[in-house]
């Protein structure tokens, strides 16, 4: 059967001050309260725990064998308590710990390397997770715990969720590098209807990427071609590349791969298709200090990027 022990961290502190000091007396006027409130407080401890934890040899309080036992794992007990208050204490003050954080794969890789090492030099006591994907992935995992926060696109309105709009891209069509031969040809732009036409290459259906590109083709009475699924931005990408298909993605979405003269950006016509960038998080009454400091960081950083960037954000 299991033993109870009634006493707490004040009375492991009054059992130590009189250890350390061999005295009632002083004990007390080293912890500032009256001395039968010390011997009460060890006359408790002992019925508690069934030993006597002090003898008295002349006009000092020795410690008897489980005394000795007691006070050497109350020490650590009381340095561990110490160490958790700090933490607290710091906390309430300094954000600490771990923050799970989702992204898109190309999004992230634009935005979070300046916005990460700004807030890491700031921060260094915070631990910054990154999952990368699609935004509904990232969703199901904010609701299901695995992550803190996450930057989403296209994400409507959520029970479980708190969305802090940040910018408004374009979707566009993603062609081959003109170097590549190709019907699209020299074109810069292109209706939805057209593009419909083409063989597309789109994310499962239960990404809202998928679920926006067709709710604009259901507004104008077509159907989209789509001859490939994949749920892996950078391999779409590269189908797109070999001539596979074509894809629909924000023009922030192949920056690496328009700079390596690979991948193209057509603007979508008629109608176009806005596409909001959000940063999601659970709703929850309290949300940790490292949380709420790194949201702020992600939201200003990344309207300021948008408002500055020159591919074609609009602030929210």
């Amino acid at each position: 059967m299991a033993m109870t022990f009634e006493f707490d961290t004040k009375a492991l502190r009054c059992f130590s001050a009189v250890a350390s000091h061999r005295s009632f007396t002083t004990a007390a006027a080293h912890l500032r309260i009256s001395q039968p409130a010390v011997t009460r407080q060890i006359q408790a401890m002992e019925r508690s725990l069934g030993v006597r934890l002090f003898r008295r040899e002349g006009r000092h309080m020795v410690l008897t064998e489980a005394g000795r036992v007691l006070l050497e794992q109350s020490r650590d007990v009381l340095e561990r308590f110490d160490a958790v208050l700090t933490l607290v204490k710091d906390a309430a003050n300094e954000p600490i710990g771990k923050v799970a954080l989702g992204a898109p794969t190309s999004t992230g890789e634009l935005l979070l390397p300046s916005i990460l090492n700004r807030f890491h030099r700031n921060h260094p006591k915070v631990f910054v997770q990154i999952a990368t994907g699609y935004s509904g992935d990232s969703i199901e995992m904010l609701v299901d715990g695995r992550l803190d926060m996450a930057l989403v696109f296209g994400v409507p309105s959520h029970s479980d969720l708190e969305l802090h709009p940040l910018l408004t891209m374009d979707l566009g069509l993603i062609v081959p590098s003109r170097s590549r031969p190709d019907p699209i040809g020299q074109r810069t732009s292109i209706t939805l209807a057209e593009a419909a036409a083409l063989p597309l290459i789109f994310p499962t259906r239960t990404q809202y990427l998928r679920k926006r590109v067709e709710q604009a083709c259901q507004q104008i009475g077509v159907t989209p071609n789509v001859v490939l699924e994949s749920d892996s931005l950078g391999i779409s990408k590269e189908l797109v590349a070999a001539g596979m298909g074509y894809m629909f993605l924000a023009a922030s979405g192949i920056r690496s791969e328009i700079r390596e003269g690979r991948l193209r950006y057509l603007a979508v016509t008629e109608p176009g298709m806005d596409w909001q960038l959000a940063l999601a998080l659970r709703r929850t009454k309290s949300q940790p200090l490292a949380v709420r400091v790194l949201m702020r960081e992600i939201i200003d950083s990344v309207r300021a990027e948008g408002a500055k960037s020159g591919w074609n954000w609009k602030l929210a």
